[in-house]
């Protein structure tokens, strides 16, 4: 999980965070959930808010390892096995024992066009000499 520290350069610099989101080209609500820890930022926002306070990445962001790898799935999801983190599954995404029922009919094949006059108009043209 990146925990940041935008909030705290941002008041630092005496700038509000639509100032802050203008200069970093995105929006105003954009900086409230990242100060907020709602959503993580990609790593070229990362880069243009270092470069805009002027310092480096770290000063701003930290990778802080949790102890519960589960805490962003959903209550009561089953743990996976390959990866020892919870997934959400539904009683909607379990397999389906006969697909074939379920599948629409093929689609008809079209007819092979043989008037080439249809596919490629100037196809006539070019086979007729000019007299």
């Amino acid at each position: 999980m990146v925990k940041n520290k935008v909030t705290i350069w941002r008041e630092q610099k005496g700038i509000s965070k639509a100032a802050l989101a203008r200069r970093i080209g995105v929006s105003r609500s954009y900086v409230t959930r990242l100060e907020q820890g709602d959503i993580g930022p990609s790593a070229d926002v990362m880069f243009r808010i270092a470069r805009y306070f002027k310092c480096g990445i770290d000063d701003v962001f930290q990778w802080v390892e949790t102890e519960d790898k589960t805490e962003r799935n959903p209550p009561g999801a089953p743990p996976c096995v390959k990866c020892d983190v919870r997934t959400f599954t539904s009683a909607a995404a379990k397999p389906v024992r006969n697909q074939s029922a379920t599948l629409p009919a093929r689609p008809a094949v079209m007819e092979r066009v043989t008037d080439k006059s249809l596919v490629n108009p100037t196809a006539e043209a070019v086979a007729s000499p000019v007299a």
